[in-house]
């Protein structure tokens, strides 16, 4: 059996005590919220957009050692993404995007 090195032991401890205090400052908000009231829920949606570029051995797509015309050519890029915030600090996002793409080659598949 293998021991764990010290410096794991610590930074697992660190990050299991982080999460521990943040959920514990959660519930604490949560109890002193519950008297306030109705709860809102907060909605944020947003766009966005950017441009990927792709190396000629890029691996989408193609294998190693296939000629680098089946790379993914450089091409737009937008999505979108919403958000439902429980509260100031938690919420859960989903975002969703898309580049319409085609190989170096100039066909959509390999």
């Amino acid at each position: 059996m293998k021991l764990i090195p010290a410096a794991v032991r610590a930074t697992i401890l660190v990050v299991t005590t982080a999460i521990v205090l943040i959920a514990a400052g959660g519930t604490a908000v949560h109890a002193e919220d519950a008297d306030a009231g109705p709860r809102e829920f907060r909605f944020e949606f947003g766009v966005f957009g950017g441009y990927p570029h792709y190396p000629l051995d890029h691996g989408l797509g193609r294998y190693i050692g296939d000629p680098t015309g089946l790379s993914p050519a450089p091409a737009g890029l937008f999505g979108a993404r919403l958000t439902l915030n429980f509260n100031n600090w938690i919420g859960i996002e989903g975002e969703g995007s898309i580049a319409p793409t085609h190989n170096r080659g100039g066909s959509t598949a390999p």
